[in-house]
């Protein structure tokens, strides 16, 4: 498999397993306190929301807007999904024009210059993602959640 039909292939997983685990979120849940890495489900959709747009506007040299979800959304929970899924299909256009070797210099939220690859940055965005799914595993069964459903990438690979 080429890298860029595979990195291609992790947007695709990254955004099949977020639908797949943003459909089981019972909406009710959404705004629960529950002690993580940010206070509730809401609040850690919309971070995994933020920085995949972050990332985006970067690989496509575009200046940063306010976060979507955290600065001016004003949709339902249920209806940011459908924006989360809109942004990973850019993701993929993106993939399929781009050269992957090609590097972008770039600050940080806290101004700190950095060079990465559009590969690198495709990769960070996916594990990033992953990570911030495993807390939202953990913060519904906290929640009471029994049925969620597997994200493993093993699991996209079976389907």
């Amino acid at each position: 498999m080429e890298l860029k039909e595979h990195i291609k292939n992790m947007c695709l997983y990254n955004q099949w397993a977020n639908e797949k685990l943003f459909g089981a979120i019972p909406l009710e849940l959404a705004d629960v306190e529950i002690n993580s890495s940010f206070s509730s489900i809401r609040k850690t959709v919309y971070h995994l929301w933020d920085a995949e747009t972050v990332w985006l506007e970067r690989l496509m040299d575009k200046p940063l807007t306010p976060w979507p979800a955290t600065a001016n959304y004003t949709g339902t929970f249920a209806e940011s999904f459908t924006y989360i899924k809109e942004q990973e299909n850019t993701y993929i256009q993106f993939i399929e024009q781009a050269d992957l070797s090609n590097r972008i210099t770039y600050k940080n939220l806290k101004g700190i210059e950095f060079s990465s690859s559009f590969f690198e940055i495709l990769s960070h965005v996916v594990n990033h993602s992953t990570f911030h799914r495993g807390q939202l595993v953990t913060m519904l069964r906290q929640a009471g959640v029994t049925q969620i459903p597997a994200t493993d990438l093993i699991a996209y690979y079976r389907k």
